[in-house]
């Protein structure tokens, strides 16, 4: 957007400010104060217009395709929100120089999709650094996790038994018994008999375990909602 320059006036007939210079101080002949108005009034405005000439030049302008994050939802003039939708080729013309069809083809002939920022966090290009290798500009990625672990734990069988082998012979050992003792053939469990003996395998069982579950529907640091904007 052009910015118009302001005009110098008074600078002919009775209010001729030619003779003034701000930075030369005060003439030693005493002038009319619409003289001085007029003289501050033009330094003014041939400073104001350097500022514009400077704000014009190609490299401080802002180009077609800077996209910046905007504070309301009400989109400033010479800009687009970046939502996806696909515009005409010829009336974005500048921005479609720039972008091309790297967010999508639009229909193909006429039209080109703008960048898609709705609820999406913008990240940097790796550009062969190797930290997200593999990534074209304007690449969309689907979110991830880490490779991590977990802790866990088992659930607990309860009360049971295990047959055992003393002396030859089968038994059961009664954990159920006052003296948690091996009932041994023709013994009982508290005759005091005594002897070696192997737990036998309880055979191939199965045992639950539990990992707790935590989170919500997606994974996201904390951030604060802003919409993206792109100069056309």
């Amino acid at each position: 957007m052009a910015i118009t320059k302001l005009t110098e006036f008074a600078k002919t007939g009775a209010k001729n400010t030619d003779d003034l210079d701000l930075e030369a101080g005060f003439p030693a002949a005493q002038k009319p104060a619409r003289q001085w108005f007029n003289c501050l009034f033009n330094s003014l405005a041939l400073k104001i217009n350097e500022i514009i000439d400077q704000l014009d030049q190609p490299e401080n302008r802002i180009k077609p395709g800077m996209t910046m994050m905007w504070p309301t939802s009400t989109v400033p003039a010479g800009y687009l929100e970046c939502a996806g939708q696909a515009v005409s080729r010829t009336t974005y013309a500048a921005l479609f120089a720039v972008i091309g069809t790297s967010f999508g083809p639009g229909d193909g002939s006429t039209t080109f999709n703008i960048p898609d920022m709705r609820g999406e966090f913008a990240r940097g290009w790796d550009h062969s650094r190797g930290i997200d290798s593999g990534r074209t500009l304007g690449s969309w990625q689907d979110e991830a996790f880490k490779s991590h672990g977990h802790t866990g734990s088992t659930g607990s069988a309860g009360v049971h038994s295990h047959d055992t082998k003393v002396g030859g012979d089968a038994n059961n050992v009664r954990p159920d018994t006052p003296t948690n003792a091996i009932t041994m053939a023709g013994q009982s469990a508290d005759s005091g008999a005594t002897g070696s003996g192997q737990i036998l395998e309880s055979g191939s069982h199965s045992h639950s375990v539990t990992v707790n579950s935590t989170g919500g529907i997606e994974t996201r640091p904390r951030n604060v909602a802003w919409m993206f904007i792109i100069k056309f």
